[in-house]
């Protein structure tokens, strides 16, 4: 082999891992959650930059309480939407119409926005502000602390979305684990 054929060998191979690590990647869709848009097995184009997220996009991310876990699911609440937490302790978008008095309401959060925190709504906010905000949240009595600071207020600093999966008795999503922040996405069906 000569000197330039290796050099290009070379060339070629850090080329197609620099594409594959930042560009696009190919994605194979591992569980039935997506079906029927996705069937198990199939392999997607996963766009890593240059990407807008909107409502109904098919996005890959890794999964906040298990990093090394990547998923694919639609996109179907934005920052700013309301989700219900219901009596089976699962969180659903809330309907204009839904006006229930023992269920609790959450705003998903978007980059800048400041809420209230108390104990009421910390089973919600809690992971986001701990998994993916790098804060870590303390409670004395009925004093919340975050970072060692009282908190009556928190700001955010990224977005967030609801994902679910297209075929939801098969699908492992938002429902259970909450809202995905957008330094967990890391790419979009192409």
């Amino acid at each position: 082999m000569s000197k330039n054929t290796i050099l290009i060998f070379i060339f070629l191979l850090f080329f197609s891992i620099f594409i594959k690590k930042f560009v696009a990647d190919i994605y194979t869709v591992p569980t039935a959650s997506m079906l029927p848009t996705l069937e198990i097995g199939k392999k997607i184009l996963v766009q890593k930059c240059f990407f807008s997220i909107e409502k109904n996009d098919i996005l890959a991310f890794r999964l906040p309480q298990n990093l090394e876990e990547k998923l694919i699911k639609r996109c179907v609440g934005l920052p700013l939407d309301t989700l219900l937490l219901d009596e089976k302790k699962e969180y659903f978008l809330k309907e204009k119409s839904i006006q229930i008095a023992d269920n609790q309401f959450f705003v998903i959060p978007k980059k800048g926005l400041t809420i209230d925190i108390d104990l009421k709504n910390m089973r919600f906010y809690k992971p986001l502000i701990e998994q993916s905000e790098d804060g870590q949240i303390g409670i004395i009595g009925a004093q919340l602390y975050i970072n060692g600071e009282v908190k009556s207020t928190y700001t955010f600093q990224q977005n967030y979305y609801f994902m679910l999966g297209d075929n939801p008795s098969e699908s492992y999503d938002s429902r259970q684990w909450g809202v995905v922040a957008e330094k967990f996405i890391f790419g979009k069906m192409r």
